[in-house]
């Protein structure tokens, strides 16, 4: 079996990028994100008085007719209770997913994605198994519609890897994902690979946040180690699409003269957000007004920069070229990026990702 390749991006309602600068011919697949899960009611919900909802799915399609567009619901600011109340239902599933292709057939939305962050009991993972088989069903039904030209498409952005480990767990046991679930009844999932580190939290030496390969720190927290624990656990390649991300996160060196990766350092950089990130056009322009010494790490897939004691570790063209080889010798889906707005002003890493995967890196 074929599958369609997936070459994503999230356009982030609070990053006020507009919808028309997406260069939707980079891509195949576009998140607009996020919508709202009603605690009260399990509704899904967004303002559709908003032009950058109502016209998103027609405007992007100015530039690429063939680009398909999905509503994420959730995302990392999401309330998570609103999350667990609904799929420990069956009433409250059955409403969420109802309003949800809903909201996606009355706004010509090609797909739905649930960004669950995240659940965090046997129970929660059992209950988001119920939710996507329940899920799967109503799509089928829907597209069963004579009016429906297609089903919609069905995913979910779930960690880096099949299983999670909660902080301050008194069992201290990870909780999996219903794998053979998501295998099954999902189009695919976008996987997380990236923060695997933020300088707020790991801020006594430099790291890789966001690295395809990690055999010197943490073996275990790397995009490849993630890729593989998924294929282990029963899910396709085919169904496993790489998250990139376009930012990355800045650490303030002890020594000025010490600047490779794991670098004794003093937590973030001046000037990075409240855990150390930082968008990539900002890297940029810190690289261009201080004239900052770029690198290229190939034993981590990670590029990094700095100047003085100020240093970040992105994702930059070369990443981006070898992560998208590395997801093509693995037969995966494709690739996803978070998100557009990030992007420097020529999208040149959304043109890396797209160039990579037709050429070659």
């Amino acid at each position: 079996m074929a599958y369609p390749v997936v070459k994503g991006v999230y356009w982030l309602g609070e990053s006020e990028f507009p919808i028309y600068k997406i260069e939707s011919n980079l891509f195949t697949h576009i998140f607009w994100s996020f919508a709202n899960l009603d605690p009260k009611t399990h509704e899904v919900s967004v303002d559709v008085t908003a032009d950058t909802f109502t016209n998103f799915t027609t405007t992007v399609r100015q530039k690429n007719p063939d680009v398909k567009t999905l509503i994420s619901i959730g995302g990392p600011k999401a309330d998570v209770s609103a999350f667990v109340a609904m799929a420990s239902n069956g009433d409250a599933r059955k409403k969420f997913i109802d309003s949800s292709i809903k909201l996606a057939r009355d706004y010509e939305f090609d797909g739905l994605d649930l960004d669950w962050e995240y659940p965090a009991s046997e129970m929660e993972m059992t209950n988001f198994g119920l939710l996507v088989q329940e899920w799967r069903v109503a799509v089928a039904v829907d597209a069963g519609n004579p009016t429906k030209e297609h089903a919609l498409l069905l995913t979910a952005t779930v960690s880096s890897a099949s299983s999670i480990k909660i902080l301050n767990d008194k069992d201290d046991q990870p909780r999996s994902y219903p794998s053979k679930i998501i295998n099954h009844d999902l189009d695919w999932i976008n996987l997380k690979d990236y923060d695997f580190y933020s300088s707020k939290l790991e801020g006594d030496k430099t790291r890789a946040p966001a690295a395809l390969y990690d055999h010197v720190a943490n073996s275990d927290l790397s995009g490849s180690s993630g890729i593989q624990d998924w294929i282990q656990a029963g899910v396709k390649p085919q169904k496993l699409v790489l998250g990139i991300a376009f930012y990355g996160y800045g650490w303030k060196l002890k020594d000025p003269n010490t600047h490779g990766i794991l670098a004794p350092a003093d937590g973030p950089a001046p000037w990075t957000g409240l855990n150390g990130s930082m968008e990539y056009y900002h890297i940029k322009a810190f690289i261009k007004k201080n004239n900052a010494t770029t690198v290229f790490d190939t034993s981590f897939v990670t590029d990094y920069c700095y100047k003085g004691k100020t240093w970040f570790a992105y994702d930059g063209i070369q990443s981006v070229k070898h992560k998208v080889a590395y997801l093509k010798a693995q037969d995966l889906r494709g690739y996803f990026a978070w998100h557009a707005g990030a992007d420097d002003l020529n999208g040149e890493l959304s043109a890396a990702a797209s160039q990579a995967w037709g050429t070659g890196a």
